[in-house]
């Protein structure tokens, strides 16, 4: 399981970037067959606040397209809020989504060295509070 929890001003990094949080790094082969990540999004701001799954890339990454044929990341999973409470009244958005791939069929392959990350996006808002917790599933290849 991979932990994730900070504040908007930690993050910093408003959308379409995304910084990274947390990762777990796979030091053999392996087969990702799917995934369930928890969160919890207080967002105080006027711009997007979320978390988003991916394959580690690098630090930041900037989720813009820059052409038709072009992919800026590998997103498995994205859970995103606009404003989502005032102050006085916190009414945090709490989600759980899961991804499964086919476990003979469909599995994505993770060599060694590459990882699964968590990633986030908000303003620089100390108010902004963020909570994930992520369940990998694989199989030895």
């Amino acid at each position: 399981m991979l932990i994730a929890q900070t504040t908007g001003n930690v993050i910093n990094t408003p959308f379409p970037f995304i910084k990274r949080l947390a990762t777990l790094n796979y030091e053999s082969d392996t087969g990702l067959v799917g995934l369930t990540i928890s969160s919890s999004i207080l967002n105080l701001s006027t711009g997007v606040a979320g978390f988003f799954i991916a394959q580690t890339q690098g630090e930041v990454i900037n989720l813009t397209q820059s052409s038709s044929t072009s992919v800026p990341a590998n997103v498995f999973i994205s859970q995103i809020t606009h404003m989502n409470s005032a102050v006085g009244s916190n009414a945090p958005a709490a989600r759980t989504n899961s991804l499964a791939f086919g476990e003979t069929t469909s599995i994505i392959p993770l060599r060694a060295g590459s990882g699964i990350s968590i990633y986030a996006c908000s303003d620089n808002n100390a108010a902004n509070l963020f909570a994930a917790a992520l369940s990998i599933y694989t199989i030895a290849l």
